[in-house]
């Protein structure tokens, strides 16, 4: 369940700080997606997928072993924002 690597580099940008140093939610993932790099987004959004059909207590647990400082209180909401990110993702592979 931890072999995420290019999911726990990008979670790494959701510091306690992140609101103050990111105009928005939209320019933090940008970041983080800058930060995983290029040539690792196929990869993260493979971890995503693999991600998304864990259960949402798994999810969690994930989320909570990765570098980022950011808790959701509701599983459901870091679900959302995991398919935000895989959506995007998605949507500039096609490009």
């Amino acid at each position: 369940m931890d072999s995420f690597p290019h999911f726990q580099k990008f979670a790494s940008v959701f510091h306690q700080d992140f609101g103050l140093v990111y105009p928005s939610l939209d320019a933090a993932i940008a970041t983080g997606l800058n930060y995983v790099g290029r040539d690792g987004h196929a990869e993260l959004l493979r971890e995503i997928e693999s991600l998304l059909l864990l259960s949402r207590k798994e999810l969690r647990a994930v989320w909570r072993r990765s570098p980022s400082e950011i808790y959701f209180f509701k599983a459901a909401e870091l679900e959302h924002f995991v398919r935000m990110v895989r959506d995007r993702l998605a949507a500039t592979a096609s490009k």
